[in-house]
């Protein structure tokens, strides 16, 4: 019995690494990334088809972790777009008239299938850390 291991009580957190905190200079710079188109690093397949934007950015911590107000963490909200699928929308001009404009159409990510909503495309609507989206993501240079 000498490799036996000891019992916890179950009250005992486990070890988390500390997150990289963003400073309030960093989670402004962040700003410029907003209303930009992405695509995956190394991933041409996909970016023939499709783009992310990045729709907002949102302040957060990790679950247990109370963050300090000058030091948080910053998620971005992406949605996916078909590059080549277009749809009409209606918006206001400079001058508040109604004009019916063509955008890219937004992936949607969920189906009916037999009465039921089906996740078809899980990357279709997503939130990610800011640093781990911008290591995994590139700008779009078609834009």
């Amino acid at each position: 019995m000498a490799n036996e291991k000891p019992q916890g009580n179950g009250n005992a957190v486990p070890e988390q690494e500390q997150p990289n905190w963003l400073s309030l200079d960093k989670a402004e710079k962040l700003q410029k990334y907003l209303f930009k188109n992405f695509v995956k690093k190394g991933d041409d397949k996909d970016a023939k088809k499709f783009f992310y934007r990045v729709i907002g950015m949102h302040k957060s911590a990790p679950a247990g972790i109370i963050a300090s107000s000058d030091k948080f963490l910053i998620h971005f909200e992406v949605q996916k777009y078909h590059r080549n699928k277009m749809v009409k929308v209606t918006k206001r001009d400079e001058g508040a008239n109604q004009i019916e404009v063509s955008e890219n159409m937004q992936v949607d990510g969920h189906e009916m299938r037999d009465g039921n909503w089906a996740c078809v495309d899980e990357t279709a609507s997503f939130f990610k850390d800011s640093e781990k989206f911008l290591a995994e993501f590139e700008g779009d240079k078609v834009e």
